[in-house]
C-alpha cells in the first residue's frame, strides 16, 4: 500500500533541488564553452573582471578569503568529533 504524504515541502527542500539544479546547469555550460573551445577565453574575462572588482574594493577580497579557515576549522572540527 502506498503511503501519502500530506505534508508540505520545506524551504530547506526546495533551496536544495534549486541549488542541484543551478549546479548541473553550469555543468552543461560549462561543457558546452569546453567543446566550443571557448572556455579558456571566458575563464579569464571572468578572472578579470573578479580581479578589477576586488581592486576598486579590496575589503571583499579578505572577507571571502577569511571564509577558508573558518571553514577548514570547522571541517577539522567535525572529523574530530566523529
Amino acid at each position: 500500500m502506498i503511503k501519502s504524504k500530506n505534508h508540505p515541502m520545506s524551504v530547506f527542500r526546495i533551496l536544495w533541488i534549486i541549488l542541484l539544479i543551478s549546479i548541473a546547469l553550469l555543468i552543461v555550460y560549462l561543457y558546452r564553452l569546453y567543446t566550443q573551445g571557448q572556455l579558456l577565453d571566458q575563464l579569464l574575462k571572468v578572472i578579470g573582471s573578479i580581479m578589477n572588482f576586488m581592486e576598486k574594493d579590496p575589503r571583499i577580497g579578505f572577507v571571502l578569503l577569511s571564509y577558508i579557515p573558518i571553514f577548514y576549522l570547522g571541517y577539522t572540527t567535525g572529523k574530530k568529533r566523529k
